[in-house]
C-alpha cells in the first residue's frame, strides 16, 4: 500500500492508511479523489480502471463520498506496480 502511496503523490488525491488494528483485519488504502480537479467522479474513475488493460478491481465501498479504497489481500510486487501506474495514469490523465 505504501508502493500506491507513492506513485500516487502528487496527483489529485489524497492517500491515508486505515488500519482497525483488531489483530485479523487487513489494512486498507483509501484514496480520496479530488473529483473537481480531475473533472471525473470516483465511479468514473473506477469504471476506467475496471475497463482498461490491464483491468484494474477496486472496492465500490466509497465511491459515492469520492473515495476509492484498496484492499491488499491479492496484491504482489508486481500487480502492485501495475495498479500504481494505472491509477496514476486515470488520476492525471
Amino acid at each position: 500500500l505504501d508502493q500506491i502511496i507513492t506513485k500516487v503523490d502528487g496527483c489529485p488525491a489524497t492517500c491515508a492508511i486505515v488500519d482497525k488494528a483488531d489483530g485479523e483485519s487487513l489494512p486498507i488504502l483509501e484514496i480520496d479523489i479530488d473529483q473537481d480537479a480531475i473533472g471525473r467522479t470516483a465511479m468514473d474513475l473506477c469504471r476506467a480502471l475496471r475497463q482498461g488493460t490491464p483491468p484494474i478491481y477496486v472496492s465500490h465501498n466509497g465511491v459515492r463520498e469520492g473515495k476509492l479504497r484498496i484492499n491488499p489481500l491479492h496484491l504482489n510486487d508486481n500487480n502492485t506496480v501495475i495498479l500504481a501506474q494505472r491509477l496514476r495514469q486515470e488520476l492525471v490523465g
